[in-house]
């Protein structure tokens, strides 16, 4: 088996869980022997001024400033679309140098027909689509994603392949332990636990002006009665803008208005302590891990919306610690 190496140096992708060595980050436990791991985000095969990009489970590297996109035709040097592509037929012809990437559900028909030899990026298998991952693109069936790139960054993006934040948060496997530093906050009829050091905002409507695919704030516990929506008169933001950074916070909102509004379908529920949680399945670059949290006695679900920053690992803790008030 091939083995394609990142950018930077390299690390173990599956590994057991180390120790997160922040102020008020959690530790994690380790995997007892015959456990499978929890995944980890490779953030070393990133280059020095490139963000993530996430879509579902997956996440490359693109450089800073890139746009991020759903649709449209590629306006800057560095663009790429979630999901669909451009409309080929009408987009002006590019001059100059320029790369586009594309992260898009795995189309079966293709899987089936690869006869080529698996590949390994930064350790996760991926089938080529055609050429070679170094200047195509690939599919990589346990993420459920397929990774286009064209242009002149197009293997540098391609070699950054690792596990998104959400596949992290979401991996069965060892719970994290819960710093002493962190408390719990109880809202709607459930409890979570975050850092100590985190602000606590209280709203009754629901409606924010942040960009799309997030819904919380940084280093804070949004508390939002979801009684009614807001009459925010918000600025228009392009769509496509440029790529948002992640950020760490948690939103809980128990009304008939918020997160769970945008959401197309669900997958698989898991059992957090007595709870039914069932993640979104929206495949749509969210940098958050949005979730309907269904209470025992209670009709409606709860909607809980977590950062998903950094390695992963933040988010993980806050939605393993969720329990029933």
């Amino acid at each position: 088996m091939t083995t394609l190496r990142g950018p930077g140096p390299r690390v173990v992708v599956l590994g057991v869980l180390t120790t997160i060595a922040t102020a008020c980050g959690p530790p994690s436990s380790m995997a007892p022997a015959g456990i499978k791991p929890v995944p980890s985000v490779d953030q070393a095969i990133s280059p020095a001024g490139w963000m993530p990009v996430v879509y579902g489970k997956a996440q490359v590297s693109v450089p800073g400033g890139s746009r991020i996109t759903f649709g449209g035709c590629p306006v800057t040097s560095v663009t790429v679309f979630l999901g669909h592509g451009p409309e080929q037929l009408f987009c002006p012809a590019e001059t100059g140098e320029h790369t586009t990437a594309y992260l898009e559900p795995i189309q079966p028909p293709f899987l089936q027909r690869s006869r080529e030899k698996p590949i390994a990026v930064n350790g996760i298998d991926t089938l080529p689509e055609f050429g070679s991952p170094s200047t195509g693109g690939y599919q990589v069936p346990s993420l459920g994603v397929q990774v286009i790139a064209t242009g002149t960054l197009a293997r540098k993006i391609l070699s950054t392949l690792t596990y998104s934040p959400r596949a992290v948060a979401l991996a069965t496997g060892p719970v994290p332990r819960l710093s002493s530093s962190w408390h719990r906050v109880s809202f709607g009829g459930i409890s979570v636990a975050v850092p100590r050091s985190w602000r606590i905002k209280r709203q009754q409507a629901w409606g924010t002006c942040l960009p799309d695919g997030i819904n919380v704030f940084t280093h804070e516990v949004f508390l939002d009665a979801g009684s009614s929506e807001s009459a925010f008169q918000c600025p228009y933001i392009t769509p496509g803008s440029v790529g948002q950074p992640a950020i760490d916070g948690v939103t809980i909102d128990p009304g008939t208005y918020g997160p769970l509004a945008d959401v197309g379908r669900y997958a698989n529920c898991e059992d957090v302590h007595g709870l039914r949680v069932c993640p979104s399945a929206t495949e749509d670059g969210r940098l958050t891990l949005v979730m309907a949290v269904h209470l025992v006695g209670r009709a409606s679900p709860i909607a809980v919306e977590i950062g998903t920053s950094g390695n992963g690992m933040m988010a993980r803790a806050i939605l393993w610690s969720l329990l029933a008030s």
